[in-house]
């Protein structure tokens, strides 16, 4: 909120980010709200992703990364944390426009 809108830097390479989203699951539902996290049970959330604008070509691959840490902001503790997606109850929405 208090940073300025800036594009992710260009970096030559095979891969790119092309976009970013957070979601601490202890606030889920909103900012306010502290929920608890129980291991081994399935939890309901939606988790949406900075919009940006990026020209895709035919044949390219997109990839969704998950991670327990955003590395650059939160301190880390040696816990093994493991996530698990069920694809069958997941969905990834990508709005797109063809030019």
């Amino acid at each position: 909120m208090l940073e300025n809108l800036c594009e992710l830097p260009f970096n030559p390479s095979a891969q790119r980010v092309i976009t970013k989203g957070y979601l601490n699951l202890q606030n889920r539902t909103n900012l306010l709200t502290i929920e608890e996290i129980q291991p081994n049970e399935w939890m309901d959330f939606k988790l949406e992703l900075q919009p940006t604008i990026y020209k895709l070509k035919k044949g390219d691959t997109l990839r969704l990364v998950l991670y327990t840490t955003d590395f650059e902001i939160t301190i880390r503790d040696n816990t093994d944390y493991q996530l698990t997606v069920d694809l069958a109850q997941s969905s990834l929405i990508l709005p797109c426009q063809k030019v």
